[in-house]
């Protein structure tokens, strides 16, 4: 009589799966936006693909994308399409796909992989990132590969090989999900310390240390060049910290199911036994938090959180769970992500939604204030329309004005969607440094800890927001732009930025190049601009 039972319900349990994955389908489709700093990535991929390389402007070696296998993977159908709505989208859509089939497959079974999948689908931060034209789906299918290949069975050396492999890919993906990925390894090869495993993690991180070794050669750097823009900005601790605690807090008022999930199953499973495999990736869990608060968290509100989040749900529905217990917290699920004012699932934002997109902190819903033109669903702008339909972004229409007029080299602001679809040839200066070598490289501060750049104040009395580093281009760095030689009037940073042409425009295997490589990373002309920061004078950030 049991297994009769058991057999009846079947179908009601595939139905609810099938019921939850349309769902998630319906929202995702709901939401589906383009996010204006995917464009950074972007406008890299179309110079790319058009043959000027991997840059973001013509003529000078600057990494200013974080996600490589993002984009490489992207670029072949770009290059044949050269819609990137679609591209970008429909990257977006099958990598999400194979998230939540990998979330299924670690299921105990078909009702407890549905609830999975509804947790997901009412995550604001889930639904938001999922498509935006950001990395997270990819990342999100590399780290439960890892989660999935340090918990499964078998042999424990082939086992590491697999994720010291997912390692690589979510390290090309993202660099800094190598911590979080690092404590996998660490604890995988203990489990066999044996030289069959360290050959097969060897052989599994051979993707990343070939991209590490070929970002060293190409662009002159182990990193990109956003992150030398915000690691090096030198704003001070404290500050960094209690911004990276607003970052918690603004996800905790605008998507509690993130964070809250999170947090119950990161303490369910540490409470089952430390002993277990599943209690290591909740300490990464916690490894990775800690990191989002250290570097400040982000501006763009739960887009640093996904990774962490789909991970938690992938070992929740590991578990045994109790019916009752996953209805009631089903119905909670769905009135929250009904009824929360910030829920994915409310109506779509209409052009004026971005008045009411900002938190403190300089914290944004990003998806409101972009979805108007990016959405694929959404109403279009009342005065752009939308990019789907290949309607004109008036700023990128602006600058090309301009770029035709003769002004060939530009100083911008927001840089994604206009740096997209203005001239590739047209030189942008990018104040925030993400691409520009010199900027990117000058502290916020001078020696003393007074700001050297004017920024305007925000409620907490700080001068800076996190990824909007600005920084003031020097005084003559725009005509050295304009003419393609060194005219900065400073002599200490003069010689800074010689030392910065070499590295990012020289050839790439000219004696002269790698001799200021070696340079630059024995910290030889670290003296100029130190010297030059010594002599900037405190600015009012007023």
């Amino acid at each position: 009589m049991q297994s009769r039972s058991n057999e009846s319900k079947r179908p009601l349990a595939v139905g609810a799966l099938i019921l939850a994955v349309a769902l998630f389908a319906f929202g995702l489709a709901w939401t589906a936006w383009l996010s204006d700093d995917a464009f950074i990535t972007f406008r890299c991929m179309d110079q790319f693909v058009h043959g000027e390389g991997l840059r973001w402007n013509q003529g000078e070696r600057v990494q200013a994308f974080t996600n490589p296998l993002w984009l490489l993977l992207l670029a072949p159908f770009y290059a044949l399409t050269e819609n990137i709505a679609a591209v970008a989208y429909g990257a977006s859509f099958l990598a999400t796909a194979v998230a939540l089939f990998l979330v299924a497959r670690a299921a105990t079974g078909p009702v407890v992989a549905a609830f999975g999948i509804l947790v997901l689908a009412g995550s604001k931060a889930f639904l938001d990132y999922s498509s935006s034209g950001l990395e997270n789906p990819l990342l999100h299918v590399a780290l439960l590969l890892g989660v999935g290949a340090f918990l499964g069975g078998g042999d424990p050396a082939r086992r590491a090989g697999r994720v010291a492999l997912a390692t690589s890919m979510a390290f090309v993906t993202r660099p800094d999900s190598a911590l979080f990925m690092g404590v996998l390894c660490v604890a995988a090869w203990v489990q066999s310390p044996t030289l069959s495993t360290t050959r097969r993690m060897l052989i599994g991180w051979a993707p990343a240390l070939g991209w590490e070794a070929f970002s060293l050669v190409y662009f002159g750097t182990w990193v990109p060049n956003t992150a030398i823009a915000k690691v090096g900005a030198g704003l001070p601790r404290d500050e960094v910290l209690a911004q990276g605690a607003r970052y918690l807090l603004n996800s905790m008022r605008w998507d509690p199911l993130t964070l809250g999930t999170l947090a119950c199953v990161v303490l369910v499973t540490l409470l089952r036994g430390l002993r277990r495999r599943e209690s290591i990736v909740a300490l990464g869990l916690i490894l990775h938090l800690a990191y989002v608060v250290r570097v400040g968290g982000d501006f763009m509100s739960g887009r640093f959180l996904t990774a962490p989040f789909v991970v938690a749900v992938f070992l929740m529905v590991r578990l045994r769970l109790d019916r009752r217990v996953m209805g009631a917290a089903a119905l909670a699920i769905v009135a929250l992500a009904t009824f929360h004012p910030r829920s994915s699932w409310g109506p779509r934002p209409d052009a004026l939604a971005f008045l009411d997109a900002g938190a403190s902190g300089g914290i944004t819903d990003e998806r409101t204030i972009y979805y108007g033109y990016t959405g694929l669903l959404s109403k279009g702008h009342p005065a752009w329309g939308r990019l789907v339909d290949g309607d004109p972004y008036p700023p990128a229409g602006k600058a090309r004005e301009r770029f035709e007029a003769g002004e060939r080299v530009q100083q911008q602001t927001q840089v994604g969607l206009l740096g997209f679809l203005a001239p590739r040839e047209l030189h942008l200066i990018d104040v925030f440094g993400l691409g520009d070598p010199l900027l990117a490289r000058l502290p916020l501060t001078n020696a003393r800890g007074a700001p050297i750049f004017r920024h305007k104040l925000d409620e907490f009395g700080r001068f800076w927001r996190p990824g909007h580093l600005r920084r003031n281009p020097p005084a003559g760095y725009r005509q050295s732009l304009e003419t393609n030689e060194n005219r900065i009037q400073d002599p200490a940073l003069a010689r800074y930025y010689g030392a910065v042409r070499s590295l990012t425009r020289a050839p790439i295997w000219s004696r002269q190049r790698w001799e200021v490589l070696v340079g630059f990373h024995r910290g030889r002309y670290g003296g100029d601009l130190a010297k030059w920061r010594s002599e900037q004078p405190a600015r009012d950030p007023g």
